[in-house]
């Protein structure tokens, strides 16, 4: 190898070192999930579950029947159990680890994360910072990337693309609604026994 060569490789490496890189340290299971787990941990949540007759609070056993939700039983075989989000054969798990488990699924495919940003003062999702080199680069190589832009949070609720919208969930309940005894009795049965 000829000295001139050496130098452009070597210049090449120099200026691929100083390029500032992002940090891509998002994983969706696990991520996400720790921010949802210490944000109820550290909030009032607990307190006001045990308010409400919750006496466990947030490690009171709730139970959501598999036949009663089977798109979400569907999405939690998605999540791997040793994260602690995924209920045993009859839907049953703490009110702490079916909030991590929302959590985890809100972000699965991961360019979902993206439509959790709200900006109260324009109403804008997400918007992705100016692209750097290394985004460029990650684009010619087709890898993954930040989505281009993201539904703002409180649309996102509604939008026929996320897939459990409360549009979705309301017409999941419409048939419940005129039973209220039936819905009471499935609401006492995923709280558990007193």
């Amino acid at each position: 190898m000829t000295r001139a060569r050496l130098l452009r490789r070597l210049a090449l490496a120099l200026v691929l070192a100083l390029v500032p890189a992002t940090a891509s340290a998002w994983e969706p299971q696990t991520t996400h999930a720790g921010l949802a787990e210490q944000a109820a941990l550290l909030s009032r949540l607990h307190k006001r579950l045990v308010s409400l007759g919750f006496v466990g609070g947030l490690f009171e056993p709730l139970t959501i029947p598999p036949a009663d939700a089977p798109a979400l039983t569907t999405a939690l075989k998605l999540l791997s159990p040793t994260h602690g989000s995924v209920p045993d054969g009859r839907g049953r798990q703490t009110a702490l680890a079916w909030l991590t488990a929302g959590a985890a699924l809100a972000d699965i495919p991961a360019s979902q994360g993206a439509n959790h940003f709200f900006d109260p003062a324009t109403g804008a999702g997400w918007i992705p910072p100016d692209r750097g080199l290394t985004d460029k680069v990650r684009d010619l190589l087709d890898r993954a990337s930040v989505p281009d832009k993201g539904i703002a949070a409180p649309d996102w609720l509604t939008a026929k693309t996320n897939p459990f919208n409360l549009a979705g969930r309301r017409r999941r309940d419409a048939p419940h609604a005129r039973r209220p005894r039936r819905t009471v009795a499935r609401a006492r049965r995923c709280r558990g026994p007193p």
